[in-house]
């Protein structure tokens, strides 16, 4: 990692993605205990190609950074990027938002919640489920925010059940399987959960890629 600037109550560091996010969490807590909690810590963490510039870098994680000053208790973490909301009428921009902003708690959960994706879906044990899988189940997620008829719920427990066939009758894969699918299942119940499912899938996805591919 680098320190591109520090001072006054602003700092902006460059580094491995996932580097980034730990010591952004780490930074948090020293800064709690350092302020007996008595002030808020607000930030925002990019992904971006190793060859983008280092000045819009700045600017973007800037702007991610004042979505998550607009939560209740401003202490938050923005992650990945912004999103523009289109009208469906006449195609003008209505607003932007961020579909990733957390309170520091919440990333840790959902930092737990990438590692146990990580581990079902796309390490190197024989009895993973491979990525593909989890394109598909972010797929279902996405439709069920847009529609919210319970139809893709449905397709994603179809989809969970026809998985158990991918294991043989080893007591550890299938106990594997059962945490998989009742953890899956459970968070894409309800709204909060699936956006925390979106976010730690596609950290997972992102630890399946080189080092140093991706910055923030």
């Amino acid at each position: 990692m680098v320190i591109v600037y520090s001072g006054g109550d602003d700092l902006f560091i460059v580094g491995a993605w996932d580097q980034i996010i730990c010591f952004a969490d780490d930074l948090r807590e020293y800064f709690k205990r350092f302020t007996c909690d008595a002030l808020s810590f607000s930030a925002g963490i990019g992904f971006f190609k190793h060859n983008y510039p280092i000045a819009r870098m700045a600017s973007d994680v800037g702007e991610l950074e004042s979505f998550s000053k607009k939560e209740a208790e401003k202490d938050s973490v923005s992650l990945f990027g912004t999103e523009n909301i289109y009208s469906d009428f006449d195609g003008v921009k209505v607003k932007e938002i961020c579909r990733h902003t957390y309170s520091w708690q919440e990333l840790k959960e959902v930092l737990l919640l990438r590692d146990n994706i990580f581990g079902w879906f796309c390490s190197e044990d024989d009895a993973n489920w491979g990525k593909a899988a989890l394109y598909k189940i972010i797929n279902l997620i996405l439709e069920e925010d847009r529609d919210g008829s319970g139809i893709s719920i449905a397709r994603l427990a179809y989809m969970l059940a026809k998985m158990e066939n991918k294991f043989s009758k080893d007591e550890t894969a299938k106990e594997k399987y059962n945490a998989m699918r009742d953890c899956i299942f459970k968070n894409a119940l309800n709204e909060k959960g699936r956006k925390r499912l979106v976010t730690a899938i596609q950290m997972a996805v992102y630890m399946t890629r080189t080092k140093g591919d991706e910055y923030e």
